[in-house]
């Protein structure tokens, strides 16, 4: 049974690192599809033939529509690593985005632990509504940074430690609690 989405779920690009298992892998893929244009699978393996030619791979290991229709059908016990990811760099090129889909295909496949997954992200997070609970630490780095009392220019370096999860980047770059509102960089507090 598939779920119905609305066209705003295919705005973004669909993450292959919250799959845990082929099933939703192939999910994945095929929304993929549809926000690249939805091309046609013919379309798709001239692309990857183009490419893997391009590479060297000789003419006897070209893909096959066949084959690559496949990658897009639910219901597989294993799947070609190799051919998915020549899917997936044929519908979005960017190799970050190509190399979260190798991990995610080496974590449903019982390659590596889910927990070895790491992502990194230019921007700083959603700011949290109703954030609270750290007013003794922001007003000691803020006593840090402005040690004097006269607003003189301090270089401080503090190190923010905690848990994943805890919010760290929150409390220190919200517009109403920013302990660095006189020489912010970050643009955190713009």
């Amino acid at each position: 049974m598939t779920e119905s989405r609305s066209p705003e779920a295919f705005a973004a690009l669909p993450d292959p690192g919250q799959a845990e298992t082929l099933d939703e892998l192939v999910d994945r893929l095929r929304v993929l599809k549809v926000w690249a244009g939805n091309p046609s699978y013919l379309a798709i393996t001239d692309r990857i033939n183009t490419a893997w030619t391009a590479a060297g791979r000789p003419a006897s290991e070209a893909a096959r529509r066949g084959t690559v229709v496949d990658c897009f059908k639910p219901g597989r016990r294993r799947m070609d690593v190799d051919l998915v990811i020549a899917v997936v760099r044929s519908l979005h090129p960017d190799s970050g985005y190509v190399a979260q889909w190798r991990q995610a295909l080496r974590v449903v496949g019982g390659e590596v632990p889910a927990a070895s997954q790491v992502r990194v992200h230019d921007t700083l997070p959603q700011e949290v509504d109703g954030f609270t609970g750290r007013a003794a630490e922001l007003d000691e780095l803020r006593r840090a940074l402005d040690y004097d009392g006269r607003g003189r220019g301090v270089v401080v370096i503090s190190a923010i430690v905690g848990m994943a999860g805890a919010a760290r980047p929150s409390w220190l770059c919200t517009p109403d609690s920013c302990c660095c509102e006189r020489s912010c960089s970050t643009g955190c507090c713009s």
